[in-house]
């Protein structure tokens, strides 16, 4: 017996060698359970989206690793093979830029802050949806005519510097090998608290991101409006502002500067003017729709994407939509839509002075109107589906924006069902913001 358990010891040990040998080494480490910190390949193609003829687009961006004790990185769904996109004229393409401003998975939810799990959400849309992600440069090259772009087209811009921009979203955009620009404000850039560092942006940079400049205090509209357009001191705030932001951003990174968002969106005619005289080739607003090719070079339209807003984000990937505002049913020539037979206000086809109007619809002549809120809908150029309310004594359906317009013709969309009847009934009606408002 003894002799026995000497001899399966011996083939115990044999065998144990052999195995050792002809597994992978790996398998031995005791820290094979730890994620690797060397970087993965880089992911298959993104459907639809193969690299662009003679792109001047970032290097190929590796997939996102986690370090040794962090979590796992999220597993996407498989990724379907690439397939060609037909590259078209210039006036033939439509570009959706998204903007951005601040990520966090745990801190509270605000119209500049979004869950990071739903920034990844809707990049993850947006690389199944098969629509081309690209570069600033693309876009550039595209504007001034020298490039052609597949039809549909997304740029990614984020706003100011927010640490949760390098921390929560450039993972996210790494692994999904999507190009995307930081306009930043310098004078935020420290490092210091919810700020980024110089170091993090220089990473990005290495990894897809452009850097543009988002003015180096990132004033309020206030602060302009205290100043006389035409004086030496306006000039001066423009220079500082404008000018003097793009040479410090192309001093620390070591890069061109050619591109500027202005701060909330507020622009005046000299700022746009003198646009070009600091080398910028883009300027970009807050105005919600679709980018053309003969979008003014300096007034370029973003969707905003706010935390909390989910439908901002899918008006801007619908392409189906052809009016300039995306609105839901807009299009071309509707800022001319005959009158509904009943008081609106705004009023149709006329100009509000009023940046934040109650949108409204009097529907007291409607005979059978069926007043139980779900049998309502508003949608608002800019907004979509919109939360209104229904006064049932007076019979106006009515809503409020939560914050300005910024688009300058606005469609409204509303309908209501009636006794007796099963399908709703559609009014539509237009109109515009006077451009003289000025900015609150």
């Amino acid at each position: 017996m003894k002799s026995l358990k000497i001899l399966l010891l011996t083939l115990g040990l044999t065998m144990g060698q052999a195995l050792c040998q002809t597994e992978d080494p790996e398998y031995l480490n005791p820290d094979r359970f730890l994620p690797s910190p060397v970087a993965q390949p880089k992911p298959a193609p993104r459907p639809g989206v193969p690299a662009l003829p003679t792109s001047p687009s970032a290097p190929p961006i590796a997939a996102e690793v986690d370090e040794p004790g962090q979590q796992p990185a999220h597993t996407a769904a498989p990724i379907a093979e690439a397939v060609p996109v037909e590259l078209v004229e210039q006036d033939q393409t439509r570009v959706a830029v998204l903007c951005y401003h601040n990520f966090s998975q745990t801190k509270p939810v605000t119209d500049m802050r979004i869950r990071t799990s739903v920034f990844r959400q809707q990049m993850e849309q947006i690389r199944n949806s098969g629509i081309t992600v690209i570069s600033m440069d693309d876009f550039l090259d595209w504007k001034t005519g020298s490039k052609k772009l597949p039809a549909e087209c997304i740029l990614i811009t984020i706003d100011d510097g927010w640490k949760g921009t390098y921390t929560d979203a450039y993972p996210i955009l790494r692994e999904m090998g999507f190009p995307f620009t930081i306009f930043i404000y310098t004078d935020f850039i420290t490092g210091y608290g919810d700020a980024m560092s110089h170091d993090m942006i220089r990473e990005m940079m290495a990894h897809g991101a452009t850097v543009g400049s988002h003015s180096s205090k990132h004033l309020y509209p206030r602060v302009w409006k205290k100043l006389t357009q035409g004086t030496p001191a306006y000039a001066e705030l423009v220079q500082q502002e404008l000018g003097n932001s793009a040479n410090t951003l192309r001093t620390l990174f070591q890069t061109p500067v050619l591109t500027y968002c202005y701060p909330g969106g507020y622009n005046t005619p000299e700022m746009v003017e003198k646009a070009p005289s600091f080398n910028y080739k883009a300027a970009f607003t807050v105005v919600g729709k679709k980018t053309t090719h003969d979008s003014e070079n300096y007034l370029i339209p973003r969707y905003v994407i706010e935390g909390g807003k989910p439908y901002t984000f899918q008006r801007a990937l619908n392409f189906r939509q052809t009016g300039g505002n995306d609105a839901p049913g807009s299009a071309t020539g509707s800022a001319n839509l005959p009158p509904p037979p009943f008081p609106v206000v705004p009023a149709a086809n006329q100009v509000s002075t009023v940046n934040i109007p109650i949108i409204s619809a009097d529907l007291s002549s409607i005979p059978g109107l069926l007043p139980q809120l779900s049998n309502f809908d508003m949608k608002v150029s800019g907004f979509g589906r919109v939360p209104f309310e229904f006064d049932a004594q007076k019979k106006l359906l009515f809503w409020k924006p939560d914050r300005r317009i910024y688009n300058s013709d606005i469609t409204v969309q509303i309908q209501w069902k009636t006794a007796g009847g099963n399908l709703p009934h559609t009014a539509r009606w237009s109109f515009k913001i006077s451009p003289e408002i000025p900015l609150n």
